[in-house]
């Protein structure tokens, strides 16, 4: 999860939905790196030592800035007197979630790691793609830290979580994202690699962006699931997708090289995805219609792009996509009100 990353500061300020403090807390940082990167390379003195001492100090000054801002804008202090006794509690109950972050962290590299021992060149090009494939995420990295406070505090409140319209626009914007990839990737990936990671990366895009409606799905649930305190679910769920993913790299990486990797993740996240969802109560479960329609709409939108290809494929396979979602009303004519309505104050 890209939140156990921050600074304990803003992870407060994101459990208590403070996200104005977000953007502040980690300018600093960035600016360090950035400032510190250029400078390095401008001396021709960028090497892997002068790189961690960097990001070393961009972290000193995140954590800095992320305390001052915190205690600055939230009155909340700590208190002393049985610290330790409660810090003892908190790591027995995070340690689920350790297990979870180390299984994650896992399962996102282990198809590095064998690609790279069985041929350098694939894992340049694998790793490429799948670069972009994260990239490609962000906007999911925008929305996940806001679900889990508004989930605890329906929760707590004796109610049941409620989504409204909020899945359906994820399952859209999710299915839009992998399909933008699709269609712009045979310019995209050759122009950013120079041509060298672009037409041979098609297919292994193709599988892993077909996980992007998956991991938005998954994010809900693991929302749900978090919210309502069941980090043990949560790190069984991660293990049993840890094993299928070592288990099919194994097996389908020697056959089909880098699109197995990538095959063999999508695999995972499917595992993921029906788990937590059979786990769920049954009034809390995400219904499969926006999932699958709209993943389906995308497919098509891309199957015509790459037949056309070029412009006239991209934008032949938009419109097919756009075509698609308002005949399955997927997209509503009311949905321009509701949305208009969320901005106002």
């Amino acid at each position: 999860m890209p939140i156990s990353r921050m600074p304990r500061a803003s992870c407060a300020a994101a459990g208590l939905e403070r996200f104005g403090l977000l953007l502040p807390m980690s300018v600093g940082a960035n600016i360090v790196k950035a400032c510190g990167l250029a400078l390095l390379a401008a001396t021709d003195t960028l090497d892997l030592r002068g790189a961690a001492l960097v990001f070393a100090a961009a972290d000193t000054v995140e954590l800095l800035a992320s305390v001052f801002l915190f205690y600055r804008a939230v009155p909340l202090r700590l208190r002393w007197r049985g610290l330790a006794a409660r810090y003892g509690a908190l790591v027995r109950a995070a340690l689920p979630l350790l297990g979870t972050v180390a299984f994650a962290a896992a399962m996102a590299r282990f198809d590095w790691i064998f690609l790279g021992a069985r041929s350098p060149a694939l894992l340049a090009e694998y790793s490429f793609a799948y670069k972009v494939f994260e990239l490609a995420q962000l906007p999911l990295l925008v929305i996940a830290p806001l679900l889990v406070p508004r989930f605890t505090r329906q929760l707590q409140g004796g109610g049941s979580p409620a989504f409204g319209n909020l899945y359906r626009y994820e399952m859209l914007l999710a299915s839009g994202v992998a399909l933008g990839l699709n269609l712009a990737w045979p310019l995209l990936g050759g122009m950013l690699s120079g041509g060298r990671y672009g037409a041979v990366n098609t297919g292994t895009i193709a599988l892993l962006s077909a996980a992007i409606p998956l991991l938005y799905l998954n994010n809900l649930c693991w929302s749900l699931h978090f919210a309502a305190g069941r980090t043990g679910l949560i790190f069984r769920i991660f293990a049993g997708s840890f094993v299928l993913n070592a288990l099919a790299n194994l097996g389908l990486v020697p056959v089909f090289g880098k699109e197995g990797a990538a095959a063999a993740y999508m695999l995972a996240v499917a595992l993921q995805t029906l788990a937590y969802h059979r786990c769920l109560p049954a009034a809390q479960r995400p219904a499969w219609g926006p999932l699958l329609l709209s993943s389906g709409a995308a497919a098509a939108g891309a199957a015509l792009g790459a037949a056309l290809g070029g412009p006239a494929g991209i934008l032949s396979g938009g419109l097919l996509y756009l075509l698609l979602l308002g005949a399955t009303r997927l997209v509503r004519p009311q949905d321009r009100a509701l949305l208009a309505a969320r901005r106002q104050p």
